[in-house]
């Protein structure tokens, strides 16, 4: 039989499908980025982890930073559900094409999962940092509009 680079052991966790959704719902970009992270060294794949860790702090940066440097008229003319959908889908797509297969394999052979209190506070510390890092920028940036 071939290995995987799975990590097979019963006390091994992964986060499913519903817990990405609802944390990138709750959490924002940064919770949405450590799940799926987790998910990658959950499946042994370390350097995907990092990746998905670069892209999701830049994304989140970018963001932010975005939304403080835009003059608000522009930014109320975008209806509020728009970013929140578009984070959620792209962590849905990820996770269904790189994640799903390897979390239903640990699923059917009796793997763990994580619970949803570790979702909703890992979500509650996204939502936190991304708060803070947000009032850091508009610091930061202060106030071009």
């Amino acid at each position: 039989m071939e290995q995987t680079g799975i990590n097979e052991s019963p006390e091994t966790k992964a986060y499913k499908e519903n817990s990405v959704w609802f944390g990138t719902i709750l959490g924002g970009p940064l919770t949405a980025t450590y799940l799926l992270a987790e998910n990658y060294k959950f499946s042994g794949e370390t350097g995907k982890a990092k990746q998905i860790w670069i892209f999701g702090v830049l994304f989140t940066l970018g963001l932010l930073s975005l939304v403080c440097i835009l003059p608000s008229a522009l930014l109320d003319k975008i209806p509020k559900f728009i970013v929140p959908l578009f984070i959620t889908c792209m962590a849905q797509y990820i996770f269904q094409r790189y994640q799903k297969d390897k979390i239903a394999d640990h699923i059917q052979k009796g793997g763990q999962l994580f619970g949803f209190w570790r979702v909703f506070l890992i979500s509650l510390i996204g939502l936190i940092l991304t708060f803070a890092l947000t009032a850091v920028l508009f610091l930061s940036f202060g106030d071009t509009a």
